[in-house]
């Protein structure tokens, strides 16, 4: 694979990691400023930190650092950063007003519509990019996908280096068994996974 196409991965879930703790903790920070909060609100961080794992795990595996996840990963990282505003603007006009508001007086005086459009638009980009992993890239890496909550969470399995001759980089799941991979996945002379099953 291209060094850039490297670079271009590490640089999206670098920021896409960055945005998504900030939008943890802001909508930490809203839920604790509100009375009556409803529960979906705080398991809207959850759905990030999915996001962020997700993330977490792409940086660790060599195999899914390529152009076409890279593209997946700029349409999440616009979202966050869209998010990151939203959130931002609601903080600092909340904080203008001392003491506890209803969660209903908040929320609707910050659109509550734009920011629970901008989460769907979050899980709807986040399960592209799981299915897209998943369906160029399942044989050559076996990963599974869990869903919670309806989110699509990505489970990355280990290779055994000895059957597969992988490369030391790649990642390895912390699992006392690990599952060996089908078809001696990453050997460089395998070829390249067809970009047809998801296209940006």
């Amino acid at each position: 694979m291209a060094g850039i196409e490297v670079l271009g991965v590490i640089a999206s879930v670098g920021q896409i990691i960055h945005y998504g703790g900030v939008i943890v903790i802001g909508l930490h920070d809203l839920y604790q400023q509100a009375q009556h909060a409803p529960e979906r609100y705080a398991q809207l961080a959850n759905q990030v930190e999915q996001l962020v794992h997700t993330a977490q795990l792409i940086a660790e595996t060599e195999a899914l650092k390529t152009d076409l996840v890279r593209r997946h990963l700029d349409t999440l990282l616009d979202t966050v950063k869209s998010l990151d505003h939203t959130i931002k603007r609601a903080l600092k006009d909340t904080s203008k007003r001392p003491g506890k508001r209803y969660w209903r007086a908040i929320w609707s005086s910050h659109r509550e519509e734009k920011i629970s459009k901008g989460f769907s638009r979050l899980e709807e980009n986040k399960s592209s990019l799981v299915l897209c992993i998943l369906g160029t890239y399942g044989e050559f890496m076996m990963p599974a996908a869990q869903v919670t909550d309806g989110s699509a969470k990505l489970i990355d399995e280990s290779q055994d280096p000895k059957r597969n001759g992988a490369n030391s980089r790649t990642r390895r799941a912390p699992r006392d068994k690990p599952e060996r991979l089908r078809g001696g996945a990453l050997r460089g002379k395998s070829s390249p996974p067809s970009e047809k099953v998801c296209a940006s």
